[in-house]
């Protein structure tokens, strides 16, 4: 495909809940920073990034503007947007502020602030080239079914299991087209539980693969962690602290 911009939705929208407190966990300071910074940055230093949409909460608008954008001076950051009630809605309107049809548009949590430039770019460029580009690190435990009765049904190979991250590169006509084909399935069983598969969706990916599209997988890092509860705050920091010693 031909690229003209190179564009990145930042999803900083959740509330965190398993973190505690009352602030989001986006806005927790890791090392002295703020945890949305830390993953601001890379994209801010990445050379094929052109420009980053934030998405937050409503009322959190202002206080990101102020305290990271502004404070920090980045300037590839065109614009902060209100998210919706769940990840699925809050990237959709991240989309739908692209208006360039020949993007690559990069999707990443803002809770992973632990991503490098490099592998952001490793994704753009090959979703460039194939239309996806998502980072995944395969398993290291053994993976096991358990049936409801907490027995053992099956032992899964590790060699075929992954762990989904991100950032997930795509082509912006796969992906808007993923998403508004979720929404309509999401409009046509409005009445449905939210148990139901079609409002469960934490992986963008997935929505491509609905569509019988192949997604390709790049290997990431291990390092890659999504800050979830307050221990993954401290394996961050540690994780910090030995690259700025250059410690690998």
């Amino acid at each position: 495909m031909r690229i003209k911009r190179s564009i990145a939705i930042i999803v900083a929208a959740g509330q965190g809940t398993r973190m505690g407190g009352e602030m989001n966990k986006q806005f927790l300071l890791l090392r002295g920073k703020p945890i949305l910074a830390h993953t601001i940055d890379a994209f801010e230093k990445c050379e094929s990034i052109d420009e980053i949409i934030i998405v937050v909460a409503k009322n959190e608008i202002d206080y990101c503007r102020g305290n990271i954008v502004e404070k920090y001076g980045y300037s590839k950051i065109t614009k902060i947007i209100a998210g919706g009630k769940e990840r699925i809605d809050s990237v959709y309107l991240g989309l739908c502020e692209i208006a360039d049809f020949n993007s690559v548009v990069t999707i990443h949590d803002g809770a992973r602030p632990l991503i490098t430039t490099l592998k952001i770019k490793e994704c753009i460029g090959i979703a460039g080239k194939s239309g996806t580009g998502v980072l995944a690190v395969q398993v290291k435990d053994t993976i096991k079914i358990v049936n409801s009765d907490m027995k053992i049904e099956k032992t899964l190979s590790r060699s075929e299991l992954w762990t989904i991250q991100t950032p997930q590169a795509f082509g912006y006509p796969i992906i808007k087209k993923a998403y508004e084909s979720n929404l309509r399935k999401r409009s046509i069983n409005a009445d449905a539980s939210r148990e139901n598969p079609i409002n469960i969706v934490t992986d963008d990916s997935s929505l491509v693969e609905q569509m019988g599209v192949a997604v390709q997988v790049i290997k990431g890092d291990y390092d890659n962690i999504k800050i979830t509860t307050p221990e993954d705050i401290i394996i961050a920091s540690e994780i910090l602290k030995k690259r700025s010693e250059g410690i690998k």
